[in-house]
């Protein structure tokens, strides 16, 4: 399976999604194999009969994104002594999701 041969390179990977139609949405059988051998973590829904890899990538990055901010978050509370207000917008992250981070703290 070619994802799986790329799963350990992210623009080979996009590349291929994108494209390759039959790879752009597969079965969910497939999904959870691809899941369970790459260790993706992608998230489907029980309903699902077919899963959107693209989106389901862009959901894995984005959790990503989320974890290294509110690690940099943390990181600048305990060692700079900032409060998260200041911690969020020494980031830059937006007004509209930092409600979000606040609540992971």
């Amino acid at each position: 399976m070619k994802f799986i041969k790329y799963s350990g390179d992210k623009d080979a990977l996009w590349k291929m999604i994108n494209s390759d139609e039959s790879f752009k949405t597969v079965s969910r059988d497939t999904a959870n194999l691809i899941n369970v051998v790459t260790k993706s973590g992608f998230k489907m829904s029980e309903n699902e009969d077919v899963v959107d890899m693209c989106k389901a990538i862009m959901d894995i990055k984005e959790e990503g994104r989320e974890e290294g901010n509110l690690t940099a978050i943390k990181n600048m509370i305990r060692n700079l002594k900032l409060t998260a207000q200041q911690a969020m917008d020494a980031l830059q992250i937006p007004s509209a999701e930092q409600q979000r981070y606040l609540k992971m703290l």
